[in-house]
């Protein structure tokens, strides 16, 4: 009839949509932006959807109205990004201020932790635990404070302190 192919179930059961060999359950193939929306049945209004942009390399997983993004792993929620923008790990409640900021919550059983890494080295952390909080320069290295982009503190890996002056 001469329609061009829209879309393939191969042998293997793979789908494809504007792809005539899918590489795998789901390939939606197009020259520049692939969008996949998740509607619910007889409402035609997308809930979210996932587009992957060819030209810039973007790829991005849109919620809309009061939809938010969870990540679970083993079936239990792992990140949950609220729709204000607030993120939690950890936690389903991620902390909500006010419209002015923006929150990432970590939450742990026992010592939230944040590692800081260079090129695969840990070269710093911040450590919570329920009786104080740590900042943690873990290598030969100095933990330094800055104002306005300029060392106003320092203390090195001896523990010498200098303020206004490198110890």
């Amino acid at each position: 009839d001469g329609t061009p192919e829209r879309m393939r179930i191969d042998s293997s059961g793979n789908v494809g949509i504007g792809t005539s060999s899918p590489s795998n359950q789901l390939s939606v193939g197009s020259s520049t932006l692939s969008v996949v929306s998740l509607d619910w049945a007889g409402d035609n209004a997308s809930k979210a959807s996932i587009s992957a942009n060819h030209v810039t390399g973007e790829v991005k997983l849109n919620a809309v109205a009061n939809y938010f993004p969870t990540f679970y792993s083993n079936g239990s929620e792992s990140m949950r990004i609220d729709s204000s923008g607030n993120v939690g790990i950890g936690t389903s409640s991620p902390n909500n201020y006010s419209a002015n900021h923006k929150s990432i919550t970590l939450n742990a059983p026992t010592t939230p932790l944040i590692d800081l890494e260079v090129n695969g080295t840990r070269t710093g952390s911040f450590v919570g635990t329920s009786t104080n909080v740590d900042i943690n320069a873990v290598t030969n290295i100095p933990l330094r404070f800055l104002t306005n982009d300029a060392e106003r503190m320092r203390i090195d890996s001896s523990g010498n302190v200098g303020i206004g002056v490198v110890p």
